[in-house]
């Protein structure tokens, strides 16, 4: 999935701007129950973006450790690997567990990409398809390395997520 975006003035809008998205994921079936999805996003935007355009990430659904919107800019980059269970008969409803990797950062200037800037994600969730749609339960933490050898990892809190329905 991918866009290309351009606001421009003639349409009485006051700042011209232009973004691009990419957008790739594929899910791998490893076992009958097990899936495997790498997950890839790349955005960039020009120096005149509007805030309201930018592109963001965090949450349930694309960055474990991060509140939805916390990590916000005119460009960014996220990587993330996913692998969900199935548990079809664990409870009344079918249940999936799923643990996910993310990697990425935002930027409000462009800027190199360095491994050094990104912030490492990492959580777990446990989902049930029920009738009014689907119920999540998570747990997330995002942290960085540290070139300090006494403190080699700087953790943040731990986010809490609960998600029902589908997203709108």
């Amino acid at each position: 999935r991918g866009y290309a975006e351009s606001g421009i003035r003639i349409l009485g809008g006051t700042v011209g701007y232009a973004k691009l998205f990419l957008e790739l994921e594929q899910a791998l079936p490893v076992t009958e129950l097990m899936t495997l999805r790498p997950h890839f996003e790349i955005g960039f935007g020009n120096a005149t973006l509007p805030r309201m355009e930018d592109f963001s990430s965090g949450g349930i659904t694309s960055f474990y450790g991060l509140n939805e919107y916390e990590m916000r800019g005119r460009q960014m980059m996220v990587a993330s690997l996913t692998d969900q269970l199935a548990i079809p008969h664990a409870l009344f409803f079918p249940t999936f567990v799923t643990l996910r990797y993310d990697l990425g950062a935002a930027w409000p200037e462009p800027t190199e990409i360095k491994f050094e800037s990104l912030i490492h994600g990492l959580g777990a969730q446990v989902g049930l398809k029920t009738p009014i749609g689907l119920a999540r339960f998570g747990i997330g933490e995002n942290f960085r390395f540290n070139a300090d050898p006494r403190h080699p990892i700087d953790l943040n809190t731990p986010r809490f997520y609960f998600s029902i329905g589908s997203p709108l």
